[in-house]
C-alpha cells in the first residue's frame, strides 16, 4: 500500500504541473519514471537515501513483488525481496513527498473543480472525458 500511495502521490504531482493525462497514465507502475519526471519539474525529497530507496521501491511495484512471490526483473536479473525495504524509511519518504506536493495539487484540484473537470478524481473510471484512449498505446 505504501508504494501503490507513492506512484499516485507522484503522478498527482505530475499533473498538478500540467503534465498531460496521457503521459502519466503511459508511467503504468514505474514509480522511479513518475519520480524522475517530479523532479524535473521541481520537486526535492530531503530524505537520506530517498534514491535508492525510490529505484527499489519502483522495481518492487513494478512487478508486484509485495503481492506475488516475483523474484527477478524482466531481464532475468535476481530482485531483492521486498522484506528488505524498512517500512519507516517508506514513510519518510512518503511523508516528505506529501509535504512538497500538498499545496500544488490542491490548486489543481480546486482549478479543475472550478471548470468541471477532474481527471485525478476519476481514474478508477477510466479515461476522462475528451481524452482518447488509442493514443496512449
Amino acid at each position: 500500500m505504501m508504494s501503490h500511495s507513492l506512484e499516485l502521490m507522484l503522478k498527482a504531482y505530475l499533473l498538478s504541473r500540467d503534465v498531460p493525462y496521457l503521459e502519466v497514465f503511459g508511467l503504468q507502475h514505474h514509480i522511479l519514471k513518475a519520480y524522475e519526471k517530479a523532479k524535473s519539474l521541481g520537486l526535492v525529497v530531503d530524505v537520506e537515501h530517498a534514491e535508492a530507496m525510490t529505484e527499489r521501491l519502483s522495481d518492487f511495484h513494478k512487478v508486484h513483488l509485495f503481492r506475488y512471490p516475483v523474484v527477478s526483473k524482466e531481464d532475468g536479473s535476481l530482485l531483492l525481496r521486498g522484506t528488505l525495504v524498512r517500512p519507516t524509511e517508506v514513510l519518510q519518504i512518503i511523508e516528505a513527498i506529501g509535504t512538497k506536493i500538498s499545496s500544488s495539487v490542491m490548486f489543481a484540484r480546486l482549478n479543475a473543480a472550478r471548470h468541471g473537470d477532474f481527471p485525478t478524481e476519476t481514474w478508477h473510471m477510466g479515461m476522462p472525458a475528451g481524452e482518447d484512449a488509442d493514443a496512449s498505446e
